[in-house]
């Protein structure tokens, strides 16, 4: 089953929306054609912020890696980190992708972290 439509995800053919983007041109998203000049400019920061941080996969493992260090002794955090390794694999992205560094960051932190949790034993590695 493939919630992709034409309307969301501009033709992409992989049909899931929460797939890494690393094949997408910058400029495939324009604004409406119908904003005004202030409206289009105030699009382009907004677009510029939110594509700073990266897609869902990406920006999870960041900030579970961000989160874990800060915070070692929460419960549940190797499960978090484990999570967001699984999440940034098969993205098809080209080695350069900032979800690999991504990946790499929540992997070192599950390991150096919580070298013995069972999610690290189930995380053998982070592409």
């Amino acid at each position: 089953m493939s919630f992709a439509t034409p309307v969301i995800d501009g033709g992409d053919s992989t049909g899931d929306l929460w797939m890494n983007r690393c094949d997408r041109a910058p400029d495939a998203v324009r604004p409406a054609p119908f904003l005004t000049a202030a409206e289009r400019t105030e699009w382009t920061r907004e677009r510029a912020r939110w594509t700073a941080l990266g897609d869902g996969p990406t920006w999870t493992a960041r900030e579970a890696a961000r989160v874990a260090r800060e915070h070692p002794a929460t419960p549940g955090m190797a499960a978090v980190l484990a999570a967001a390794v699984r999440a940034t694999r098969n993205n098809g992205c080209p080695r350069g992708a900032s979800v690999h560094a991504a990946s790499r960051a929540a992997f070192q932190a599950l390991h150096g972290l919580y070298p013995r949790s069972p999610e690290a034993a189930a995380t053998r590695y982070w592409y």
